[in-house]
């Protein structure tokens, strides 16, 4: 491959190939989403078509796909038949994956997301109080406004907490 402009010319018409089963798929460089809504248990049927025709296109292009980091993520109401599978392997189904950064759960809530930054925050401030012995307010207040708040408030507009026990946890941090 001749680096990333080649593989873009590869892969640009993977998406067509999805598409002609009903399946809605968006890439962002070499991560792959592919989605449909299930309105029955027969609608499942949608994306294992579209996925093995897109494993025959990319395999027509010697590229395969990485089964350890595929994966099914049901939103709403899953239905308990719906299996996918690539080569006779089964796609494990998740309750939350980390997408761009933030962590995606099944109901859309980001729990699992704020749980993750709170943890990741407190592990900040540990490692600041065993690295500087200073306590001095200014300086501490400024290793908190250029490291904790730039973590705690990426991609914040996605994510952002609607719910006050989940504004609490993210304001234990300060």
């Amino acid at each position: 491959m001749s680096g990333p402009l080649g593989f873009v010319a590869y892969i640009n018409r993977l998406p067509s190939v999805l598409s002609q089963g009903g399946v809605r798929s968006q890439f962002y460089a070499d991560d792959g989403k592919c989605f449909v809504s299930l309105a029955d248990s027969d609608s499942s049927g949608q994306l294992q078509t579209a996925v093995s025709a897109g494993l025959v296109y990319l395999r027509s292009l010697q590229l395969d796909l990485c089964l350890s980091k595929c994966f099914v993520l049901h939103f709403g109401h899953p239905y308990p038949n719906s299996v996918l599978t690539v080569d006779g392997t089964v796609i494990k189904a998740v309750p939350h994956e980390r997408d761009l950064g933030v962590i995606v759960d099944s109901k859309l809530t980001f729990r699992p997301h704020y749980e993750a930054v709170v943890k990741r925050a407190f592990s900040w401030m540990h490692l600041f109080r065993r690295c500087f012995e200073t306590r001095d307010r200014n300086f501490l207040h400024e290793m908190f406004e250029k490291i904790l708040v730039p973590m705690l408030m990426y991609v914040s507009p996605v994510w952002s907490p609607h719910q006050q026990c989940d504004t609490a946890l993210i304001e234990r941090v300060q």
